[in-house]
Protein backbone atom coordinates (compact mmCIF):
# COMPACT_ATOMS: atom_id res chain seq x y z
CA UNK A 1 0.00 0.00 0.00
CA UNK A 2 2.56 2.46 0.88
CA UNK A 3 4.75 1.70 -2.41
CA UNK A 4 1.58 2.77 -4.39
CA UNK A 5 1.35 5.80 -2.48
CA UNK A 6 5.05 6.72 -3.08
CA UNK A 7 4.74 5.89 -6.88
CA UNK A 8 1.63 7.84 -7.22
CA UNK A 9 3.20 10.91 -5.59
CA UNK A 10 6.03 10.23 -7.93
CA UNK A 11 3.70 9.88 -11.31
CA UNK A 12 1.79 13.31 -10.34
CA UNK A 13 5.13 14.98 -9.90
CA UNK A 14 6.65 13.76 -13.18
CA UNK A 15 3.29 14.77 -14.68
CA UNK A 16 3.45 18.21 -12.64
CA UNK A 17 7.02 18.54 -14.31
CA UNK A 18 6.44 17.69 -17.94
CA UNK A 19 3.31 19.84 -18.03
CA UNK A 20 5.38 22.74 -16.76
CA UNK A 21 7.67 22.14 -19.88
CA UNK A 22 5.10 21.98 -21.99
CA UNK A 23 3.40 25.60 -20.95
CA UNK A 24 7.21 27.11 -21.35
CA UNK A 25 7.72 25.63 -24.76
CA UNK A 26 4.33 26.94 -25.81
CA UNK A 27 4.52 30.36 -23.91
CA UNK A 28 6.01 33.29 -26.28
CA UNK A 29 6.36 36.86 -25.54
CA UNK A 30 3.28 39.23 -26.66
CA UNK A 31 4.19 42.68 -28.45
CA UNK A 32 3.58 45.98 -26.57
CA UNK A 33 0.09 46.48 -27.80
CA UNK A 34 1.49 50.14 -28.13
CA UNK A 35 3.89 52.59 -29.51
CA UNK A 36 6.11 55.57 -28.19
CA UNK A 37 4.95 59.41 -29.60
CA UNK A 38 6.77 62.29 -28.03
CA UNK A 39 6.52 65.91 -29.67
CA UNK A 40 7.31 69.46 -28.68
CA UNK A 41 3.83 71.48 -28.53
CA UNK A 42 3.60 74.84 -29.64
CA UNK A 43 1.11 77.53 -30.20
CA UNK A 44 -0.14 78.80 -33.41
CA UNK A 45 2.56 81.73 -33.22
CA UNK A 46 5.34 78.80 -32.54
CA UNK A 47 5.45 79.59 -29.23
CA UNK A 48 6.13 76.44 -26.47
CA UNK A 49 3.50 75.68 -24.68
CA UNK A 50 5.06 74.81 -21.61
CA UNK A 51 3.55 73.40 -18.42
CA UNK A 52 -0.17 73.42 -20.23
CA UNK A 53 -3.08 70.85 -20.32
CA UNK A 54 -3.43 69.84 -23.95
CA UNK A 55 -5.17 67.30 -25.90
CA UNK A 56 -4.09 65.34 -29.34
CA UNK A 57 -5.83 62.89 -31.07
CA UNK A 58 -4.34 60.21 -33.45
CA UNK A 59 -5.48 58.85 -36.26
CA UNK A 60 -4.12 55.62 -38.41
CA UNK A 61 -5.15 55.45 -41.29
CA UNK A 62 -5.30 52.33 -44.22
CA UNK A 63 -3.41 52.48 -47.38
CA UNK A 64 -2.74 56.56 -48.01
CA UNK A 65 -2.74 59.52 -46.02
CA UNK A 66 -6.33 60.16 -47.01
CA UNK A 67 -7.18 56.54 -46.23
CA UNK A 68 -9.70 54.64 -43.99
CA UNK A 69 -9.09 55.25 -40.63
CA UNK A 70 -8.89 52.09 -38.66
CA UNK A 71 -7.93 53.23 -35.12
CA UNK A 72 -8.60 56.69 -33.70
CA UNK A 73 -7.71 57.91 -30.02
CA UNK A 74 -7.11 61.11 -27.93
CA UNK A 75 -4.51 61.81 -24.95
CA UNK A 76 -5.43 64.70 -22.46
CA UNK A 77 -1.70 65.38 -21.12
CA UNK A 78 0.48 68.36 -19.45
CA UNK A 79 3.52 69.25 -21.30
CA UNK A 80 6.47 70.23 -19.25
CA UNK A 81 8.63 73.26 -18.80
CA UNK A 82 10.09 72.32 -22.36
CA UNK A 83 6.50 71.86 -23.88
CA UNK A 84 7.67 68.42 -24.73
CA UNK A 85 5.03 65.35 -24.29
CA UNK A 86 5.51 61.94 -23.67
CA UNK A 87 2.75 59.03 -24.83
CA UNK A 88 2.36 55.59 -26.13
CA UNK A 89 -0.02 55.43 -28.78
CA UNK A 90 -2.66 52.17 -28.56
CA UNK A 91 -3.21 53.19 -24.45
CA UNK A 92 -5.19 56.66 -24.95
CA UNK A 93 -9.42 57.09 -25.02
CA UNK A 94 -10.48 54.95 -27.93
CA UNK A 95 -12.48 56.96 -30.48
CA UNK A 96 -12.80 54.32 -33.37
CA UNK A 97 -11.25 51.03 -34.02
CA UNK A 98 -9.17 48.19 -31.55
CA UNK A 99 -5.81 49.25 -31.36
CA UNK A 100 -4.90 45.00 -31.24
CA UNK A 101 -7.09 44.56 -34.45
CA UNK A 102 -4.69 46.92 -36.80
CA UNK A 103 -3.83 44.70 -39.74
CA UNK A 104 -0.09 46.36 -39.72
CA UNK A 105 0.98 43.70 -42.80
CA UNK A 106 -1.67 44.18 -44.78
CA UNK A 107 -1.11 47.75 -46.50
CA UNK A 108 1.30 51.29 -45.32
CA UNK A 109 -0.36 52.66 -42.47
CA UNK A 110 -0.36 56.91 -42.11
CA UNK A 111 -0.63 58.24 -38.49
CA UNK A 112 -2.42 61.74 -38.71
CA UNK A 113 -1.71 63.93 -35.45
CA UNK A 114 -4.31 66.49 -34.62
CA UNK A 115 -4.16 68.93 -31.03
CA UNK A 116 -6.46 71.26 -29.35
CA UNK A 117 -4.25 73.28 -27.96
CA UNK A 118 -6.78 74.20 -24.63
CA UNK A 119 -7.30 70.67 -24.06
CA UNK A 120 -10.42 70.49 -25.42
CA UNK A 121 -11.74 68.90 -28.39
CA UNK A 122 -11.54 71.62 -31.26
CA UNK A 123 -8.40 70.06 -33.14
CA UNK A 124 -6.66 71.59 -35.73
CA UNK A 125 -4.65 68.67 -38.08
CA UNK A 126 -0.61 68.96 -37.60
CA UNK A 127 0.14 66.46 -40.47
CA UNK A 128 -0.19 63.02 -41.61
CA UNK A 129 3.25 60.78 -41.87
CA UNK A 130 3.52 57.31 -42.93
CA UNK A 131 4.58 54.74 -40.25
CA UNK A 132 7.97 53.01 -40.92
CA UNK A 133 9.38 49.92 -39.58
CA UNK A 134 11.27 50.41 -36.18
CA UNK A 135 14.28 48.43 -34.93
CA UNK A 136 12.43 46.58 -32.91
CA UNK A 137 9.72 45.56 -35.62
CA UNK A 138 12.62 44.46 -37.64
CA UNK A 139 14.44 42.32 -35.41
CA UNK A 140 10.69 40.71 -35.03
CA UNK A 141 10.07 40.19 -38.21
CA UNK A 142 13.38 38.22 -38.66
CA UNK A 143 12.86 35.85 -35.84
CA UNK A 144 9.21 35.76 -36.38
CA UNK A 145 9.90 34.10 -39.73
CA UNK A 146 12.94 31.96 -38.89
CA UNK A 147 13.27 28.43 -39.74
CA UNK A 148 14.99 25.59 -37.76
CA UNK A 149 17.57 24.99 -40.75
CA UNK A 150 16.65 21.65 -41.53
CA UNK A 151 13.78 19.68 -43.04
CA UNK A 152 13.83 16.96 -40.54
CA UNK A 153 10.20 16.45 -39.71
CA UNK A 154 11.16 14.17 -36.92
CA UNK A 155 13.14 16.09 -35.08
CA UNK A 156 10.30 18.76 -34.35
CA UNK A 157 8.80 19.02 -30.44
CA UNK A 158 4.86 17.93 -30.75
CA UNK A 159 4.62 16.50 -27.42
CA UNK A 160 1.23 14.30 -26.44
CA UNK A 161 0.67 13.66 -23.13
CA UNK A 162 -1.98 11.08 -21.59
CA UNK A 163 -2.67 9.01 -18.30
CA UNK A 164 -4.54 5.86 -18.35
CA UNK A 165 -5.35 4.86 -15.09
CA UNK A 166 -2.13 4.93 -12.86
CA UNK A 167 0.56 5.45 -16.08
CA UNK A 168 1.63 7.95 -17.43
CA UNK A 169 2.43 8.67 -21.39
CA UNK A 170 4.92 10.94 -22.72
CA UNK A 171 5.38 11.05 -26.40
CA UNK A 172 7.92 12.81 -28.40
CA UNK A 173 8.99 12.68 -32.40
CA UNK A 174 7.70 8.39 -32.51
CA UNK A 175 9.31 7.92 -28.89
CA UNK A 176 7.12 7.13 -25.59
CA UNK A 177 8.08 7.24 -21.99
CA UNK A 178 5.34 5.57 -20.19
CA UNK A 179 5.54 5.51 -15.76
Amino acid sequence: MRLNKKTNIMKKSILSIVIAFIVSMTTSAQSPQAFKYQTVVRDAAGDILQNQSVSLRFKIHDNTAGGTVVYSEAHYVTTNQFGLANLNIGTGTVLSGTFANIAWGTNPKFLEVELDPNGGSSYTSMGTTQLLSVPYALYAESTGNTDDADADPTNEHNISLGMTGNTIEIEDGGGTLTT
